[in-house]
């Protein structure tokens, strides 16, 4: 899909910054002032996260809110960010396609240092803030389910709105049935060879 991590963190980024330009508006909580942070009168900063970040979201699921405990440490000239959180999301099923509502816990062990390792580490932020949204939305857009699913015993779409019209006549064969889709009708004109080639 993408040929590269950096690709993937090019559009990664790009996602963010577009979603994060519709978030709603939250609590300064999530705004780190770097000085006192370093001078140790603000280090370690316990930080209890409750944010909507609006706008965060996948062709599958939409993130609704993160709720958890967020630890920021100064290391010398690094920042540690550690804590547990939870994702709250919606989407649709991918059996019944009713909404599906689900939390999934995310552990955070993160690290700003300068120079950062692609993939591996944040980049230390140049002015006297650090705000933790970023870094919260990529960990959403990462957590976020590919394939939601409203129940572990949803048996998809109910019989009655999507009725399956069948002869129960042919429930006693054993042969393959010969109901036919029209959609199909063309290919059944087709003729093959044993070599695969049409002739027909």
């Amino acid at each position: 899909m993408f040929k590269s991590k950096k690709r993937f963190k090019e559009v990664l980024n790009f996602m963010i910054r577009t979603n994060l330009n519709k978030s709603n508006s939250m609590s300064e909580s999530l705004l780190i002032d770097l000085p006192n942070l370093f001078q140790g009168s603000d280090s370690p900063k316990e930080i209890e996260c409750e944010w909507d970040p609006s706008g965060i979201e996948t062709s599958y699921s939409t993130a609704k809110k993160l709720v958890g405990t967020i630890l920021v440490d100064a290391l010398n000239e690094k920042i540690s960010i550690s804590g547990k959180i939870n994702l709250y999301w919606v989407g649709p099923c991918r059996r019944c396609l009713e909404e599906a509502k689900g939390e999934t816990q995310i552990f955070l062990q993160e690290i700003f240092e300068r120079d950062a390792s692609e993939g591996e580490t944040f980049e230390f932020p140049n002015g006297e803030k650090l705000d933790l949204k970023p870094m919260l939305s990529e960990q959403a857009l990462l957590y976020l389910p590919l394939a939601p699913l409203c129940s572990d015993t949803c048996k998809g779409p109910a019989g009655t709105e999507f009725p399956f019209d069948f002869d129960q006549k042919h429930s006693s064969q054993s042969g393959p049935s010969n109901v036919m889709d029209p959609r199909w009708a063309a290919l059944d004109q087709l003729k093959f060879d044993n070599s695969g080639d049409q002739i027909a």
